[in-house]
């Protein structure tokens, strides 16, 4: 498993690629996230995929992980596609679908453009025009940004709140792992954040979790999402709204074990641990 993180800004929008290296996919936004894995045979059908954060032991490790030692733009690149928005969450894999949640700015006058994918090293993707499974939720378009600050570079008041300025759709993808077409998307929820976030934070960071027939997207003071794997809603929770103004801001990632799905509502104010019936 390799983790390297690229922050990237231009003119105040945000975007991040999807890349897959050779057979291992990739995020690259405000964070850059490589999981290589391999689709072997393995003691437990979880260890095919990386279904929640940290992987299918919760250990950050893929079992017989083999991926390339280089890379570049063109390089052991099978495909790439542009992920609107931000987010810090982990992409989950699931067989033939990856599940990215972002937080996806609204821009103001006409519609937003649609999820595209691009060919890489000969593969022959042409550019495509996703379906979203629901047709009120396109996903907005994303522009390449170059690098600001390097990696470990100190900032000073680290912990400094960025103000929400727009309304965001907050919003989970299905992503094809065969050739990075849009599966399926939906805009779980629309709503202008009710305050910041520290400056290296996202407004997605809380990675999804899935156990193969649902998909279930945290994105903390917006609300808890289910949806089976096809993209249709199934419930949602909303535990109320988070108060982090001088903390690092929302992170937590939901725990899944059998049919217990355990949230943590850590905040400055009246913190608690939920457990909730997956079905």
């Amino acid at each position: 498993m390799f983790v390297t993180i690229n922050t990237v800004l231009e003119q105040g929008n945000e975007m991040r690629k999807l890349f897959f290296i050779a057979g291992f996919p990739v995020v690259v936004g405000l964070v850059l996230i490589c999981v290589g894995f391999s689709a072997l045979a393995f003691g437990g059908v979880d260890e095919h995929y990386w279904p929640q954060w940290r992987g299918p032991n919760f250990d950050g490790v893929a079992p017989s992980g083999d991926p390339p030692i280089e890379w570049s733009e063109t390089k052991n690149i099978a495909w790439k596609v542009e992920i609107p928005g931000s987010g810090f969450a982990t992409p989950v894999i699931w067989e033939d679908s990856i599940f990215i949640l972002s937080a996806v700015p609204v821009t103001n006058g006409g519609p937003p453009e649609a999820f595209s994918s691009v060919a890489v090293n000969n593969h022959a993707l042409e550019s495509t025009t996703g379906s979203a499974k629901h047709p009120n939720t396109a996903i907005a378009s994303a522009t390449l940004m170059p690098p600001t600050k390097q990696r470990g570079q100190r900032q000073r008041r680290g912990r400094r709140q960025a103000e929400p300025l727009q309304a965001m759709d907050f919003t989970v993808m299905a992503i094809s792992r065969t050739d990075g077409s849009l599966i399926w998307s939906d805009v779980a929820r629309h709503e202008t954040p009710h305050e910041g976030k520290q400056v290296n934070n996202s407004w997605a960071s809380s990675s999804a979790i899935t156990d193969g027939e649902h998909v279930f997207a945290f994105f903390g003071s917006r609300g808890l999402y289910a949806y089976d794997m096809e993209g249709n809603p199934q419930w949602n929770v909303d535990f109320g709204d988070m108060r982090i103004r001088n903390g690092f801001g929302e992170g937590t990632s939901p725990a899944l074990h059998e049919d217990t799905l355990v949230i943590v509502w850590d905040h400055q104010g009246d913190s608690f641990i939920v457990a909730l019936d997956k079905n």
